[in-house]
């Protein structure tokens, strides 16, 4: 049928159909298979997926089973579902599952008890395929560390970043974070010695924000003791670029960072009120709004 069809048309149908449907459409011939799996069609249909945001991935926990659950769920104000419940791929070890970050329809989830992980899953709730990334540090040992997950912004393969620290009351040589970096086309770690971690005081269980190519973490700076400079991550360049926080959000507990619209956005909330501001791409402002 793709003989009768021009080749410009094909790939703009083909753009629009659910990853499902393209993962069949690959054993169709061979040409349809090296189609769908080129990097220019894998990046038109994921810019056309950025465009058509139907729905929504919502973790709930049930209490009278005492598990989590997962649902894919229409993004409206119905938050309808169709589709059952989704069943995670794994038996986690803990049953502290921890979010670390999405990005293109990937889940990065790590079962993690007060530091102390044994998996870090890769997850497709789509298709219902997921991959466990290599371990490279025991559980319960004497590292910490902090997560982040985003995809380089060239090749769109997806990237895991893992700073790794030691343990504050055992670290009295003031050993230096390392950092290592899980990437898809290798499926293995390595170690970032280009980049050196800003000496900053980091959280287990950080929360972050992907945006613009880039991991975002708040974090405590050890000579003021205040919660007020984002630290980020560039996938691309691996550097480590460091912004203030508004004035108004520094040295918050409540603050959640977050990404809006493809901007980095912090939520800041107490008994008064709530706030948000929004970071404006490369215009290095932060603007306000009052949430009542």
């Amino acid at each position: 049928m793709s003989d009768y069809i021009p080749n410009g048309v094909l790939i703009e149908i083909l753009a629009r159909l659910p990853v499902n449907s393209l993962i069949r459409f690959t054993l169709v011939c061979k040409s349809w298979f090296s189609l769908i799996t080129s990097p220019s069609f894998i990046t038109k249909h994921l810019n056309h997926s950025k465009t058509n945001r139907d729905k929504v991935f919502l973790r709930l926990y049930n209490a009278d089973e005492r598990e989590e659950q997962y649902i894919l769920c229409r993004d409206d104000e119905t938050l309808g579902y169709d589709d059952s419940k989704l069943k995670f791929p794994f038996e986690l070890v803990s049953p502290y599952n921890w979010i670390i970050g999405s990005c293109n329809g990937l889940i990065c989830i790590c079962d993690d008890f007060y530091n102390h992980s044994h998996h870090i899953v890769i997850w497709n709730p789509s298709i219902r395929q997921s991959v466990v990334l290599p371990r490279i540090y025991k559980p319960q040992s004497l590292y910490r560390f902090v997560l982040g997950f985003g995809a380089h912004p060239t090749t769109h393969e997806y990237m895991a970043v893992m700073v790794v620290y030691k343990n504050a009351l055992l670290n009295q040589e003031r050993e230096p974070a390392k950092v290592e970096i899980y990437e898809q086309g290798t499926g293995s770690w390595r170690c970032v010695r280009s980049a050196s971690f800003p000496c900053f005081m980091l959280e287990f269980l950080l929360q972050q924000a992907f945006v613009n190519g880039a991991v975002h973490w708040v974090v405590y700076d050890p000579v003021t003791g205040l919660r007020n400079v984002v630290v980020s991550f560039d996938m691309g360049a691996e550097t480590f670029p460091e912004m203030m926080l508004p004035p108004d959000v520094r040295d918050q507990m409540r603050v959640l960072i977050t990404s809006f619209d493809e901007s980095l956005a912090v939520f800041m909330w107490w008994r008064k009120g709530h706030r948000f501001f929004l970071r404006l791409g490369d215009e290095r402002v932060w603007c306000c709004r009052i949430l009542d």
